[in-house]
């Protein structure tokens, strides 16, 4: 009881609370994980329309990567 008590005294910014193991982390919600996941797969989207644009209009230019 007094430990809660110590934690709710020491209780963190809005936003932010303590996992399983009692370390401090940011909560994220299921929707805010949704909005991410669907931003890269956008930009993901985005850039390859942009590589197959690039490799369209220039027919003579090897696009293959070399690293």
């Amino acid at each position: 009881m007094q430990q809660r008590a110590m934690r709710v005294a020491q209780a963190p910014h809005r936003g932010f609370g303590y996992d399983r193991h009692g370390e401090l982390t940011e909560v994220v919600s299921h929707r805010q994980q949704l909005a991410v996941a669907n931003q890269a797969l956008v930009v993901m989207f985005l850039r390859s329309i942009h590589h197959a644009n690039v490799v369209v209009a220039n027919p003579g230019i090897d696009h293959r990567c070399r690293r």
